[in-house]
């Protein structure tokens, strides 16, 4: 009998450590970096974590670790998926902006506790760009000319044309199911779908 309850009290312990616990994922997310770019800056989520890596390549890439507490891997599954822990950039003249998706990320709730999150980020952008004030890094453009020593202007590609003024404020607070149902700026079971709410011991 004894020996049953220790079996059975270790099965209930491992359900709850495998249901509540510590979730781990490291995501990769790669930006190409236009020939124009002279300035680069970076206005990522204060609640991130993060540090610049020069490399010799030409583009930008991102490499997070996100772990989150108190929650179930559906949870955890269900804001990945949404892009609460991506990146974006856009561009303005010859700047570069790189922001988070979400850039406040309200707090998240499992029935009666709180999920906490840590992100860490190492962001790996082109050696040929300093540091010239925190969040600001910029590089020297050699610029070309023909053989008349006129400047010669690259044309812009159709992708920088756009305006994306409006498109960058609909990514940054994008607007969903879940956003519909914040209240005081924490994000509560209710405002997840049923499968993710109930399933609180599955993978």
């Amino acid at each position: 009998m004894n020996k049953y309850l220790l079996i059975s009290g270790l099965l209930l312990l491992l359900t709850v450590s495998t249901s509540y616990g510590q979730l781990q994922k490291t995501l990769h997310q790669s930006f190409e970096m236009p020939d124009s770019t002279r300035t680069l800056l970076i206005k990522f989520p204060e609640m991130d974590s993060w540090e610049i890596v020069s490399w010799a390549g030409n583009s930008i890439m991102t490499e997070s670790n996100i772990k989150m507490y108190s929650a179930n891997k559906g949870i955890f599954n269900f804001f990945l998926d949404k892009g609460r822990y991506n990146y974006m950039t856009y561009e303005k003249g010859d700047s570069l902006l790189m922001t988070g998706q979400d850039q406040k990320r309200d707090v998240i709730r499992a029935g009666d506790m709180e999920c906490s999150e840590i992100v860490d980020v190492r962001i790996f952008i082109p050696d040929a760009f300093q540091e010239v004030s925190p969040g600001i890094w910029a590089r020297e453009i050699k610029k070309r000319t023909d053989k008349n020593g006129k400047e010669i202007v690259r044309k812009k590609l159709e992708r920088e044309k756009i305006n994306v003024g409006e498109n960058l404020q609909k990514e940054v607070r994008p607007e969903d199911e879940v956003s519909d149902s914040l209240s005081n700026g924490i994000i509560r079971p209710e405002a997840l779908p049923d499968s993710i709410r109930l399933n609180k011991g599955n993978d």
